[in-house]
């Protein structure tokens, strides 16, 4: 193994624990193992909160929207590969282990989802902890770049315990959040709150500085400003400690 791609799989896992905001480590992730693991196209998945086994809030690299809006609504429900999501651990496997290549060729998922894009392989990480299905990555690649490697297997293997640890942990703090805090179908029922309000709503609770709220929403000072403003104006208080003391 070359230092290279140890030092590119240490920067990986780095990302995974230290980028605040979640779709943006996600798509952090995608992006560098692009060096570490060539291919054209990549997906991550989350698992649903509402039904078992199904996907949804996509974060794609080199895909058009129409293909990755129709895995979302139509595909998914002909991916063979869903099985492996029931597995009591996560795992990190190529497709072709899974099926023959003569019988994979003939699937309806593979005609709907490859044969229009090129694509022909594809590695896959389930993300599962304490056997919670928490989401998926995919990587995909043309037949004349080859199937995924040993090598290439490796180093998602060693990937898929780190990304299932830190979906464990935000699918707990989300829990424990509503726990504490009203929903937010109520925050926006009761007070008028638009969803972009009641983010920044829950991450004023949780204590978060606001520069790290302008990083992880990607707005600058004076529109986090503007939000706050409405926020307070809204439920009626004048400061963080009392917009605390009104929802905890």
């Amino acid at each position: 193994m070359e230092k290279n791609s140890i030092m590119l799989l240490n920067d990986i896992i780095y990302k995974i624990y230290t980028i605040e905001n979640f779709d943006e480590m996600r798509k952090s992730v995608l992006e560098f193992l692009q060096y570490l693991i060539p291919c054209p196209l990549s997906s991550f998945f989350l698992a649903s909160t509402k039904v078992p086994y199904e996907l949804e809030n996509p974060v794609f690299t080199g895909l058009e929207d129409k293909y990755s809006q129709a895995y979302a609504e139509q595909y998914q429900d002909l991916d063979y590969t869903r099985w492996t999501f029931a597995a009591p651990a996560a795992q990190a496997y190529r497709e072709t282990d899974l099926l023959r290549e003569d019988v994979r060729v003939n699937t309806p998922y593979y005609k709907a989802m490859f044969v229009d894009t090129g694509l022909h392989y594809s590695a896959i990480v389930t993300i599962i902890y304490k056997g919670i299905f928490l989401g998926v990555i995919d990587l995909f690649r043309p037949k004349k770049d080859g199937d995924f490697t040993d090598e290439e297997m490796f180093f998602l293997d060693m990937l898929k315990e780190h990304l299932s640890y830190r979906l464990y942990q935000s699918l707990q703090k989300k829990k424990e959040r509503e726990k504490i805090y009203p929903s937010k179908e109520d925050l926006m029922k009761q007070y008028g709150l638009t969803a972009r309000e009641t983010e920044i709503v829950y991450l004023l609770l949780d204590g978060m500085a606001k520069a790290s709220i302008c990083s992880q929403l990607c707005i600058s000072p004076n529109t986090l400003k503007k939000h706050t403003l409405n926020i307070y104006k809204k439920l009626g208080v004048k400061s963080w400690r009392e917009l605390f003391a009104l929802l905890k």
